[in-house]
């Protein structure tokens, strides 16, 4: 950065660091230019060599109009007043002030006009450039449509093979008894929720196919199989108990016979 430009941290329109330089330019525009510093990152730079903007341009831009003054270097330089092109703006309507910059003047001497001073095509020029050097800033990226779904047609008839065809005299007696109510037409929001819920049932059917029930149907199955397998276990040692008590039964009526 060049000695007497200060750097400044902030943030405006996208740009993180602008110098004070540009900032007093800029701002009211929106445009964030590199001032020429390697420590300077905007998200968004425009150099505007073909114009001549420098430096020396962005701070006087709100600056008094500068007074003409005899110096060395515009005194040698060849004084033509001719309007090259046109570097800033200022105020509206009627009040417009355009800082100019003239071909036999060296670039310090920039200078303040009116619009009645100036061509009009000079001026439609720096209004082309300044609109689509906006319009590439402000534009922005475009997102793709979303892809709809088809949506399946519940009044289709299915097709019909030789076998399941049927007379034309049967057509029309279905079709004098049974009057077929014509298909509503679907806003393509409907549309759109129908194939949801169509693509949300397949899911849920696949779903179901390929993995168990719902996680509180699952804990009731295990629960339920854990007291059938507690039951069957509490019957065996009963039976097992009856076993043993008759066995134990026997034996003892066979010791009394044995004594008798």
């Amino acid at each position: 950065m060049r000695a007497g430009y200060r750097k400044k941290s902030g943030t405006f329109d996208g740009a993180r660091i602008i110098c004070d330089c540009c900032r007093e330019h800029f701002a009211p525009t929106g445009f964030v230019v590199h001032c020429g510093s390697n420590t300077h990152k905007p998200y968004q730079m425009i150099m505007l060599l073909d114009q001549g903007v420098s430096l020396h341009t962005y701070r006087a831009a709100n600056m008094k109009p500068p007074e003409k003054r005899e110096t060395k270097a515009s005194s040698k330089h060849n004084t033509d007043d001719t309007i090259e092109t046109i570097l800033y703006h200022t105020g509206e309507d009627s009040n417009v002030q355009y800082l100019v910059r003239k071909r036999g003047h060296p670039r310090v001497s920039d200078a303040w006009v009116s619009s009645d001073d100036i061509d009009p095509s000079i001026i439609e020029t720096y209004k082309l450039l300044r609109d689509t050097v906006a319009t590439t800033i402000n534009t922005t990226q475009t997102t793709t449509p979303k892809r709809r779904q088809p949506t399946r047609n519940h009044n289709a008839k299915k097709a019909r093979t030789e076998e399941t065809r049927i007379s034309d005299s049967e057509e029309e007696e279905e079709a004098e008894d049974i009057e077929e109510e014509p298909a509503e037409e679907q806003e393509p929001d409907q549309q759109e929720e129908d194939a949801r819920d169509t693509s949300m049932e397949s899911a849920h059917d696949l779903f179901l196919e390929f993995e168990p029930p719902w996680p509180m149907l699952r804990e009731m199955e295990e629960a339920e199989q854990r007291s059938m397998m507690e039951m069957q276990q509490r019957d065996l040692l009963t039976m097992r108990g009856q076993r043993e008590h008759a066995r134990n039964l026997l034996q003892r009526l066979d010791a009394i016979a044995d004594n008798l």
